[in-house]
């Protein structure tokens, strides 16, 4: 718990022995096949990703799914939770492949053993969705993100944090296939629980503040894009000059029906080194579930 502490406040070098010592000595007094050093695994292998040493904490993760899997079963919490986050450790390296078919069976586990109407069954929905989208699955990931929400809705009610962060991962999801009226108020939603119960300052109540400004950033220029090519259209209709071939005679034909000038060129490309426009983050529902 200690070793716990000192985590959540980013002291890990602090957090790194305690979580040791505490390892070694689940496994002298209760042996290699305990859940609680199992779970004592498993907490280590967290510190380690939260600071990228993903080999440290691979052999970790794989030790505690084992001992979960023999002594508590296939059918267990404990167990999915492993796989869980042995498959988030794979997807932080890009190794989707590897890590689809663990949040599968995580998720298919927390469903029958805990039910469609628990918070660890809509976290898994939401790890799964979230694997889709970053592979561009987006068909894939709506409904599962969607569903996620409505559980989390359901059973920890509308001025929760993992419900807010469900609002968040779906108004993602909608804003990266262009549909930012869609995302706003589900951005504008999620802010608003997040300010009520975390507070105006918490990272997470400013990343969702953030998300809804690029979200608006982005209407505004996709609706000015849509204003400008139907002015456009509008005022140089190209089926008034069909049968002009020359462009120079066009533009003159152009300027003497209507004393105008023709349309502006379109702007050059931007350069292939331009940095992207900032994307909205989302929030990953990982389940640490830490013994004793």
């Amino acid at each position: 718990n200690l070793a716990a502490l000192y985590e959540s406040q980013g002291e890990f070098a602090q957090a790194l022995p305690l979580y040791q010592r505490a390892s070694e000595i689940f496994k002298t007094v209760l042996g290699e096949q305990h859940p609680d050093y199992a779970s004592s695994l498993n907490n280590l292998a967290a510190l380690y990703e939260s600071q990228g040493e993903f080999a440290q904490a691979l052999p970790l993760y794989q030790r505690a799914s084992e001992i979960f899997k023999t002594v508590l079963g296939e059918q267990h919490p404990d167990y999915a939770s492993s796989l869980n986050n042995l498959a988030a450790l794979y997807e932080s390296q890009g190794e989707f492949a590897q890590a689809l078919p663990l949040y599968q069976r995580a998720s298919e586990i927390f469903k029958t053993v805990l039910g469609e109407q628990h918070p660890d069954y809509a976290s898994s929905l939401n790890n799964l969705a979230a694997l889709y989208e970053s592979q561009g699955e987006f068909a894939q990931a709506l409904p599962l993100y969607q569903r996620a929400s409505e559980i989390f809705k359901t059973v920890l009610g509308e001025q929760h944090p993992d419900y807010a962060s469900s609002l968040n991962n779906l108004a993602a999801l909608y804003e990266s296939q262009g549909e930012f009226a869609q995302a706003l108020p589900l951005f504008q939603q999620a802010s608003e629980i997040f300010k009520t119960v975390l507070g105006e300052q918490h990272p997470h109540t400013q990343t969702v503040l953030r998300n809804y400004q690029i979200a608006q950033d982005e209407l505004a220029a996709q609706q000015a894009k849509a204003a400008s090519v139907s002015e456009i259209t509008v005022t140089y209709d190209p089926r008034q000059f069909a049968n002009v071939c020359d462009a120079s005679a066009a533009y003159a034909q152009f300027q003497a029906q209507h004393g105008t000038a023709a349309p502006p060129a379109a702007a050059p490309p931007a350069p292939a080194d331009a940095p992207a426009p900032p994307k909205p983050a989302s929030f990953w529902q990982r389940l640490w579930r830490r013994r004793g």
